[in-house]
């Protein structure tokens, strides 16, 4: 059992360190690849971490959406105990479901109003117009 509690208290950083490895290697294949330099293995670090940054988002989906359903599944629990089970529990899963459900949306309006709408930079570009 303690071999087991162990492993789970490693599995964040095990995590971090698969993440690094998987980042350095496309790196290194990006600078391989198109020989570039510093710019070339900038780029695909950033693609890399794009990547790793869409599938976070896709997990806190999924992780919302069971939350909702567990917190569902604790307010009927609470409603069929006739006031022995506190309804807090089930309403606080539901709301934590609901804001990582809702997550990606709020990115894709940080990202919008970041780049203007386009995809490039406004700090760069020096498309942003504050009228």
């Amino acid at each position: 059992m303690r071999r087991i509690l162990s492993y789970l208290a490693e599995a964040p950083y095990r995590l971090l360190a698969v993440v690094t490895a998987a980042a350095l290697a496309d790196a290194t294949a990006a600078h391989a690849a198109t020989g570039s330099g510093i710019g070339g293995v900038a780029t695909a670090f950033n693609t890399g971490l794009s990547d790793m940054g869409k599938t976070v988002l896709g997990g806190s989906v999924l992780g919302g959406l069971t939350l909702v359903g567990s917190g569902l599944i604790k307010l009927k629990t609470a409603a069929d105990s006739q006031g022995r089970e506190p309804f807090s529990p089930g309403l606080w899963r539901l709301g934590a479901g609901a804001g990582l459900t809702g997550l990606p949306a709020m990115a894709n309006i940080f990202e919008t109003t970041a780049t203007g709408g386009n995809g490039t930079n406004v700090v760069t570009e020096g498309t942003a117009s504050f009228n």
